[in-house]
C-alpha cells in the first residue's frame, strides 16, 4: 500500500486524478476520498480505534482487482491543512494535528509507503494564497499582509496561516521516525514541472513498478491569475461565510462567476504587475525564514533542493578535514 499524504498545492489533483486511480498503469484507489477524510482527519480522538478503521476500510480494500496492482491511499489533508497552522481554516470543525494523522496512519497501516511532496516556500505561499481566495472554496478576504501576519487574532484564534506550515523537515522526520527512512518517499514538486514521466517513475520504482516511457501530461486544478484573485478577495469581503462549512452559497458562486468574467477581460500587463507585487510581498517576508528547515530537509532526504530554488544556507563544513 501507497499512502500519499500531499501536500497541498503539489500537484495532488494531478496524481489523484490520473495516476493513482488507474488501474492500466498499476494504481488503484479504492476508497473515496470522503470516507478516508471521515476515517482519519476528522473523527474524534476518544473515538479513533486502528483496528476499527482498518475493519471499516477493509470491503473497499478487498474488492476484486487486477492483479499486481499497487493500493493507494491519497488525500492531501493527511500533512494537515495550510490555515492554521495544519488545523482546518472552519473554526466549527477541529481538524486532527499532523502529528497525530502521522499516528492514525501508522497504527492502522504499518507496513505502508508514505508519498510526500514538497514545493519551494516562496512560490508555494502565493499558490496557497490564491487557493484560499478564489480556490474551489475560496473565501478569504485578507490582503497578503493580513495573510502573513503571524500574531494571533483578536478573538484568541490561530493566524490564518502559520508559517510553520511549510517547515517540511518536522513532518519529513516524523514519518521516517514511525515507518522507516526507507519506506518515505519524498519528492519536488519542481520535478513534476520539470519532466511528469520521470517523477511519475520515481513513484513507481518506489513501489516497485517498472518504468514507463509516456505519462499523462495535463495541467489539473491550474493556480488563479493575480488580478481574478484580487477581484475575488473584495467580493468575499462583501459576500463570503468562512466560518460556514459546506460549499459556496448561491451568492457566493454568482459572485466568483463574476469575478471570472472580469479578469477574462483585464489587460495581460495588468495581470503581470499585480502578479509582480505578489511575488515582492511574498518573497520579502519569506527571505530566509525556510532556509534552516531547507538544510535539515535535504540532509535527511538527499534532494538538492539549492539547484531547485529552495533557499538553504551553506552546509557546515566537516571541520575534522
Amino acid at each position: 500500500m501507497l499512502i500519499h499524504i500531499g501536500l497541498h498545492k503539489t500537484g495532488t489533483s494531478y496524481l489523484q486524478r490520473l495516476i493513482f486511480d488507474d488501474v492500466r498503469a498499476g494504481f488503484r484507489s479504492p476508497v473515496p476520498r470522503l470516507l478516508l477524510r471521515e476515517t482519519f482527519v476528522t473523527s474524534d480522538a476518544f473515538s479513533f480505534e486502528p483496528e476499527l478503521a482498518r475493519s471499516h476500510l477493509s470491503k473497499f480494500l478487498t474488492s476484486n482487482h487486477p492483479e499486481e496492482t499497487v493500493t493507494v491511499l491519497s488525500h492531501e489533508q493527511f500533512s494537515g491543512q495550510p490555515a492554521g497552522g495544519g488545523y482546518g481554516l472552519r473554526r466549527r470543525e477541529r481538524e486532527v494535528g499532523r502529528k497525530e494523522l502521522a499516528d492514525r496512519l501508522y497504527d492502522t497501516f504499518p507496513d505502508a509507503r508514505i508519498l510526500m511532496v514538497i514545493r519551494e516556500q516562496r512560490a508555494m505561499l502565493r499558490s496557497i494564497y490564491k487557493w484560499m481566495v478564489c480556490g474551489w472554496e475560496g473565501r478569504l478576504s485578507a490582503t497578503p499582509r493580513q495573510f502573513l501576519d503571524q500574531s494571533p487574532l483578536m478573538d484568541g484564534y490561530s493566524p490564518l496561516f502559520n508559517g510553520k506550515y511549510l517547515e517540511y523537515h518536522h513532518l519529513v522526520q516524523y514519518y521516517q521516525q514511525r515507518f522507516g527512512t526507507t519506506n518515505v518517499l519524498v519528492l519536488p514538486y519542481e520535478w513534476l514541472a520539470e519532466n511528469h514521466v520521470d517523477f511519475v517513475n520515481q513513484i513507481r520504482t518506489f513501489v516497485g513498478l517498472r518504468t514507463i516511457t509516456s505519462a499523462p501530461e495535463a495541467r489539473v486544478n491550474p493556480g488563479s491569475p493575480a488580478t481574478l484573485c484580487a477581484i475575488q478577495r473584495n467580493l468575499n469581503r462583501l459576500l463570503a461565510s468562512p466560518n460556514r462549512p459546506g460549499r459556496r452559497s448561491l451568492p457566493e458562486r454568482y459572485a466568483a462567476a463574476l469575478a471570472r468574467r472580469t479578469g477574462a477581460f483585464l489587460p495581460r500587463h495588468l495581470n503581470a504587475l499585480v502578479e509582480n507585487r505578489l511575488v515582492e510581498q511574498f518573497e520579502a517576508w519569506a527571505e530566509e525564514r525556510y532556509a534552516l528547515s531547507n538544510r535539515k530537509t535535504t540532509e535527511i532526504t538527499g534532494l538538492d533542493l539549492p539547484s531547485l530554488g529552495y533557499v538553504v544556507p551553506d552546509m557546515p563544513k566537516d571541520l575534522s578535514t
